[in-house]
């Protein structure tokens, strides 16, 4: 927590960034760990997400009044939730909860349509590496097992199986920092990768 303050504090261009940007921090960590640890994301705390977000909106209105940029947030929340709600929708609820949908829905209010595509992308790439990691050490006990037979291991250094419930609410987050703090979509990532490669 000390260190993602001190990144905020870091990016803050003033004190009123700075206030909302440690509130809306908190509000995610607490997000984070209470996911991890009971598989659920509090409605309160994303009510509080999408509440404070209307702060640095009613600031950009104060300082240029447009109704234009209200429709692009409800644009950029709906896309994000969009895509996490089909997703819940045509598994049943087994491949993602529905609470990941409302997480998107109010964190897509603080981006553009752009950056709210790159989170949702973001947090899939996030999501499949972490789990790919979670996978590979009871892999490796199999392969171990079936090379030296004899010697077979019979601990297991990860319960994780490709049927485990993993919380989804930290790659979410995680996607949505990238892309809020540091300005970072999927397009500038890829254009960069081509342009690297070509």
């Amino acid at each position: 927590m000390a260190g993602l303050f001190v990144v905020v504090a870091a990016w803050a261009s003033s004190w009123a960034a700075l206030v909302v940007g440690l509130v809306l921090t908190a509000l995610l960590v607490l997000i984070v760990i209470y996911d991890i640890e009971h598989l659920i994301i509090p409605n309160e705390l994303v009510a509080l997400i999408a509440g404070l977000s209307l702060i640095p909106l009613g600031l950009l209105l104060y300082q240029s009044p447009s109704y234009e940029l209200l429709l692009w947030a409800a644009v950029s929340s709906v896309t994000a939730a969009s895509v996490y709600a089909f997703l819940w929708y045509i598994s049943g609820g087994r491949w993602i909860g529905f609470g990941d949908v409302k997480l998107a829905a109010a964190l897509g209010l603080w981006l553009t349509p752009a950056s709210a595509v790159s989170m949702v992308i973001f947090s899939f790439w996030i999501g499949a590496v972490i789990g790919s990691l979670l996978l590979l050490p009871p892999l490796l006990v199999r392969v171990r097992n079936r090379l030296y037979p004899r010697q077979s291991a019979t601990y297991a250094v990860s319960s994780y199986t490709m049927k485990s419930e993993i919380p989804f609410a930290p790659f979410i987050v995680a996607a949505f920092g990238i892309v809020y703090v540091y300005d970072f979509t999927a397009i500038a990532l890829i254009t960069s990768l081509l342009e690297a490669v070509f």
